[in-house]
Parts: structure tokens; C-alpha cells; sequence
């Protein structure tokens, strides 16, 4: 089988983009309806392309093809034909999602429609904002670029760009933003030059895209009144003729010689390996002139329903027409049956805005959003095994993986790990071994205090040891920063450490970021002085520790609080820590009224507060009986009765580390011995 190697262009955050893409657009017949029927030929040609060295390639939500073309990509990973990072997939945020909050909800679904974990390049389709019933938003293509921004901070996307933005479109959108577009997808073709728009975007190191490369050469778009050239024009065929080529080839080679990427479409599998067949010949200077001279500004793509709408890119015509339906709603796949449009906003409600109960996940608990668009579960497993006379407890074989994978069988779906518990091997195998998908498992793991001079290489270690290539959420685990071998501290300012977990994100190594053990004046200056906000504040909290403050700050600031040491004293033997204990009266009476226990009245309760408890066993009984909180609810009478246990007492105080300038609690007179230290 024959292969083409095609070369890259870098963009202008260092990544590469291929010089030639495959377009998957398969356009509207004479109805204005979309041709589905080519959907079977489009399969095969992609697939055919990816064989024969094609890696990037081009869609869209509106092409109805995201469920096809994913499904092509994950058939080449699976059978080994490529690796994900070979290819370059693009797709684009259609007008009806031009909202910033919305960017997000198009994005997301284009991912789940291409079953991907990442998208390497996102557009804005268009600069106009209208609505599935025809109506002008007028949303400042400036704000829904702020979303685009948003979702390249998250991960969700590698690089994002524009299409079908004119010259003033584009000085305003880069005088404006604060991550410039790589590319802008336009029509460029031998009809239509661009020249302006081309010189523009290249000396502000934008890259030009080029759909419909063709122009009036291809059939469907040969009206009677079209210019030249078209296929049979007699100085094309000459220059075929000179060069070898056939004349869609000299086309093609002439836009590439412009530094100009092209996205020829086509189903037929001859085509598909001649229009890669380019990268063998250059077009001398005169020939480059003589074609630059066919251009008259002729469209092939003119959208005259749009022309009255605000941001319209084009200069108007005298036409008039109504949107064709097949641009307002549609369902995408083959067979039309995957929801697109209002219900995507729908599920994004129930998704993302409000917590909710996600059935897709197989999970018992709901889930909480986030203040960066994702969501947690509501309830995970804690894993700290705790200490010995040696320091931190050693990890016996299995002791941790079979917990995990009792968890995540009984319905658990947040699994919290760290770097200095030393058993993120063991996390990641009970994952895998419990059959549950991974972008099912929201995984938390911890930046290491000794590590926080090296925030991305601390990450990239953990993702070894767990053998995954994210985590969910990624947390500083504390402010106070020593030396790896106990032996000092190592001072560290806790915003230098978050810009590198701000590049972790960045680089989709954690799709959330966060912070563990910090107090609310650390927040304060943190929130003060960072370009991502924390999405999560973990710290210990349970009925003998309300922490009220902290929590109000918190949500004041939409920071989701997750609980360690969620059960304080319940099981304690000393007699110093307050009450309850496991056998309190009032919590008796509450567990009997509801049939359960009092270690689930304890996490309920916390559930009530918005606080995600992270209960910590090894005990498989106990494990299931942990989850089984979501089926009742305590009375606001109950949680009052509840809320006078608070003593602000903490169970974990490690008053060692107290005379660290960034240590977040109060101070003893006497601090207790290292426990890291054994």
C-alpha cells in the first residue's frame, strides 16, 4: 500500500499541524439537505487516508460526522495503526454556542461524540451568534473567545482558532485576546486569493487554513455564470501537463506554496492519495503568477441567509433567504439519531450546572460541579493508611489495590491517593482491575511536599506510578515545603508552586487543580494573585471539626470542600477528643430512625453541608456500607442537633511542622514529634 508523507507547518504555541488535511464536510443537495448518504463512502475514505498517512483531519459539529470520524480513529488506535498523539483532529463550535459558558457544552460534546479525551484543535465556525430559531444573539465574538480560552485552560482542546473571520474580524480578536488563534479556516482557492486576509494572519503568525481548495473546478460548485479555471481550463491542463501533475494537484501545491493548508474533501479512495501527492515538485515563480492572476474574489461559499445577522464576515449581496433547517437543528451520525443542539444544553444542566446523579458513570453518588466545568462525586475512598513507628505506614501487597477495587465495584467513582502515601502503584492497578472504565473514575492524587520545586516532572512521576495518563483532580497537598530527606525545610512561596500546577493543567496532565491544608488567608492571596482559581480546598472536616468559616469563604468563592478524616473521634479510645463516638445516643437514635449506621449518619451529614467526605477502609463490609448515604435525608432540625457536636477540634494537628513560615494552623506549646521523620 502506498504512503504520502505529509509535512507540518508549527504553529504559533510550538505545536505542528499537518499541511494537508482530510475534510469530512459532505455538504447539502439541491434542497439545502444534507447528503447523510455519502456517510458509508466518507468511512471508508477516512479510514483508507489514515492508512495511507493522512493525520489530520477536519470536522465539525455541524457535518453530523463527530460519531463516524471517532469511531474511524479509535478502530486505527485500536488495531495499531496509529497512536492518538500522530493525529491532528479538528472540529469546530457551531453559532448556536457562542455563549462562553457554552463553548464549554460544545466541546464536551464533540468529545463524547468522537469518544476522545482531547481535541487538538478547536474553531469558532463562524463569528455570528444565532440561535436555532433564526434569532441574532449578537454575543461579541470577543466574549465566546473567552470560553475557547477557558476550555484550552481545562485541557479539553490543544490549540484553538477562528474560521471565517475577515481582516477586521481578526486585528480585533488578536488586539483582544489573551491567547492569540493559530489558525483562520477560510475559503482559499484559485477563484478566490484572499491576499489581504492571507498577508494579515501570516505576519501576525496565524496560520491560514484552506476549505473548498478547489473552488469552481469541482462540479457542485460550477454554476453557468462561475469563472475559470475549472477542470478543463487549457493553462491548468498546460501546467499538468509541465509538471506531471494532474490539475487539482497544481491547485493544491500552489496554495502550499503560499504556506496555506489545504482540506481537499473526496470519497474516492485514487483521489485520496493524489491530492496528498504534492509534496514532490515546486511550481516555479512565473507559474505561482500566472496562477495567482485567475483570482476575481469569486465565493463559493456565500451563506446570503446570514448577510443581515451581526459580525456576517462577508461584503452582502442582493439576495435574500431564509435559514435552511438543515443549519438550525439536526441530529448527528449516519442515522440521525444522536442528539445535537438543545438537547446537549439540556444535558449540560443536569451535568454541569447542578449536581446530579450520573447514570452514565454506573456511580451511587451524584455529582458536584466544579468551578472549571467539571464535576466530582459527591463521596470517594480515602487510602492514607496512616503511620507506624517507621513514619508513614508501608503499603503491604494488595493491601490498597483491593480496596480500591472494592470501592469502585460498590459504586464508589472518586478514589484519593497522594504522592507521600506511597501507594499510588496499588490505586492504579484496583482501578483496572475493577472493570470500571477509566473517564468513569474521578482520581485524586497530591503534589508531595519535597516535590514542589518540580510541579509538572512531581505530576508526571505520579501518572507513572499510577499508569494513567491524567488525573482528575490534582492537589497541593500542603504550604509547607521541606527538604526529601526531612532534613530542613525548603522555603517555597505556595504561588510560585501553583503556576506550575497551572502548567499541569495547561498541558491536560490534571483537568482540575486544587489545594489541600490551606487556611482562609493563604486562599485569599492565592485567589489574589493566580490565573486559574483552585477548583478544590481538601482539609479535615467532621462533626467535631465544622470548620463554618472556612466553608462559607469557600462557597463565597465556588471552591468545592472535600473532607479527610471525615469520621474525627467516632472511633477514638483516648478520652481527650470530644465527643460522639460511635455509640452517642443521638447518633444512635438517628441511625436507628433511618435505618442505617452512625458512621453514615456522620457522612451524610457532611453531604448535607456540600463537603465531599473521603472515608478511608480497608474493610470491604465497611467499604460498601460507606457509599450507602444517598437514599435518605436528615431534617434541618437533625442537622442543627448535629452541628452543636463542633468543638473545633482537630484530629490531625501536625504541630511539627509549626514553625514553617506558611504552616496554615494554630500553634502549641509543645509540638508534636515528626511523623515523617519515623
Amino acid at each position: 500500500m502506498s504512503k504520502v508523507n505529509i509535512p507540518t507547518f508549527k504553529m504559533n504555541n510550538g505545536l505542528e499541524i499537518p499541511a494537508l488535511g482530510y475534510g469530512t464536510w459532505m455538504g447539502l443537495d439541491d434542497n439545502l439537505e444534507f447528503i447523510s448518504e455519502a456517510f458509508p463512502q466518507m468511512v471508508d475514505a477516512l479510514s483508507y487516508a489514515i492508512d495511507n498517512g493522512y493525520r489530520h483531519i477536519d470536522t465539525a459539529h455541524l457535518y453530523r460526522v463527530e460519531p463516524e470520524v471517532g469511531d474511524v480513529i479509535n478502530q486505527k488506535i485500536k488495531d495499531g495503526v496509529v497512536k492518538r498523539e500522530d493525529l491532528f483532529v479538528t472540529t469546530k463550535v457551531w453559532h448556536h454556542y457562542h455563549r462562553p459558558s457554552d463553548v464549554e457544552v460544545s466541546v464536551r460534546a464533540s468529545l463524547r461524540r468522537l469518544n476522545l479525551d482531547y481535541i487538538d484543535l478547536v474553531l469558532m465556525h463562524w463569528p455570528m451568534s444565532i440561535t436555532q430559531d433564526g434569532v441574532d444573539e449578537k454575543i461579541d465574538y470577543l466574549d465566546t473567545w473567552r470560553g475557547f480560552e477557558n476550555v484550552l485552560r481545562q485541557g479539553l482542546v490543544k490549540s484553538i482558532g477562528v474560521s471565517n473571520f475577515n481582516v477586521e474580524q481578526m486585528r480585533r480578536i488578536l488586539a483582544n485576546c489573551q491567547v492569540k488563534p493559530v489558525v483562520n479556516q477560510v475559503e482559499i482557492n484559485l477563484n478566490l486569493g484572499q491576499k489581504d486576509l492571507v498577508d494579515y494572519c501570516q505576519s501576525q503568525d496565524v496560520i491560514i487554513v484552506a476549505y473548498s481548495p478547489f473552488g469552481t473546478m469541482v462540479p457542485s460548485r460550477n454554476a453557468p455564470d462561475s469563472p475559470e479555471p475549472k477542470l478543463n481550463n487549457p493553462t491548468m491542463v498546460g501546467l499538468g501537463k509541465k509538471y506531471g501533475k494532474t490539475v487539482t494537484q497544481i491547485a493544491l501545491r500552489y496554495l502550499y506554496q503560499r504556506n496555506i493548508i489545504a482540506l481537499p474533501k473526496t470519497v474516492t479512495k485514487s483521489r485520496v492519495l493524489e491530492n496528498a501527492s504534492i509534496f514532490d515538485f515546486t511550481i516555479d515563480k512565473s507559474d505561482m503568477a500566472t496562477l495567482a492572476a485567475f483570482d476575481n474574489g469569486y465565493r463559493t461559499v456565500r451563506p446570503v441567509f446570514w448577510q443581515d445577522y451581526e459580525n456576517y464576515p462577508f461584503d452582502k449581496v442582493a439576495s435574500k433567504m431564509d435559514i435552511p433547517m438543515s443549519l438550525r437543528i439536526w441530529k448527528n451520525g449516519a442515522n440521525a439519531d444522536i442528539e445535537s443542539s438543545n438537547m446537549l444544553v439540556v444535558l449540560f444542566s443536569i451535568l454541569f450546572v447542578g449536581a446530579f446523579a450520573d447514570d452514565k458513570d454506573g456511580g451511587l453518588a451524584f455529582r458536584v460541579p466544579l468551578n472549571d466545568g467539571n464535576s466530582i462525586p459527591a463521596l470517594g475512598l480515602g487510602t492514607f493508611l496512616g503511620f507506624d513507628e517507621n513514619g508513614v505506614k508501608a503499603v503491604e501487597d494488595q493491601e490498597v489495590e483491593l480496596p480500591v477495587t472494592w470501592a469502585l465495584k460498590a459504586g464508589y467513582r472518586l478514589i484519593d491517593t497522594a504522592a507521600a502515601y506511597n501507594n499510588e502503584e496499588q490505586v492504579g492497578a484496583g482501578v483496572r482491575a475493577s472493570g470500571v472504565p477509566r473517564e468513569h473514575v474521578f482520581l485524586v492524587t497530591k503534589l508531595a511536599s519535597h516535590e514542589q520545586r518540580d510541579v509538572v516532572g512531581a505530576l508526571n512521576r505520579s501518572l507513572e506510578r499510577l499508569n494513567m495518563s491524567y488525573v482528575d483532580l490534582y492537589l497541593i497537598h500542603t504550604p509547607v515545603t521541606y527538604k526529601p530527606d526531612h532534613s530542613g525545610y525548603d522555603i517555597i512561596d505556595y504561588l510560585d508552586t501553583w503556576k506550575g500546577m497551572e502548567e499541569a493543567k495547561k498541558l491536560g496532565l490534571a483537568k482540575s487543580i486544587g489545594i489541600s491544608n490551606f487556611n482562609i488567608s493563604q486562599i485569599e492571596r492565592l485567589l489574589a494573585n493566580c490565573e486559574i482559581k483552585p477548583t478544590v480546598l481538601q482539609v479535615e472536616v467532621n462533626l467535631n471539626l465544622a470548620q463554618n468559616k472556612l466553608l462559607d469563604y469557600c462557597k463565597s468563592h465556588d471552591i468545592v470542600v472535600m473532607a479527610y478524616t471525615p469520621f474525627g473521634s467516632l472511633f477514638s479510645k483516648d478520652p481527650v477528643p470530644p465527643p460522639p463516638r460511635a455509640d452517642d445516643p443521638t447518633l444512635m437514635g438517628l441511625a436507628e430512625k433511618y435505618n442505617k449506621t452512625t458512621p453514615q449518619i456522620a457522612l451524610r451529614y457532611l453531604v448535607q453541608r456540600g463537603v465531599v467526605p473521603i472515608p478511608k477502609s480497608v474493610n470491604k463490609d465497611r467499604i460498601e456500607s460507606n457509599v450507602n448515604v444517598f437514599d435518605f435525608k436528615l431534617t434541618d432540625e437533625e442537622m442543627e442537633t448535629l452541628a452543636k457536636f463542633n468543638k473545633d477540634y482537630r484530629v490531625v494537628l501536625p504541630s511539627f511542622w509549626q514553625d514553617h513560615p506558611y504552616y496554615p494552623y494554630e500553634q502549641v506549646a509543645v509540638p508534636a514529634p515528626d511523623l515523617f521523620k519515623g
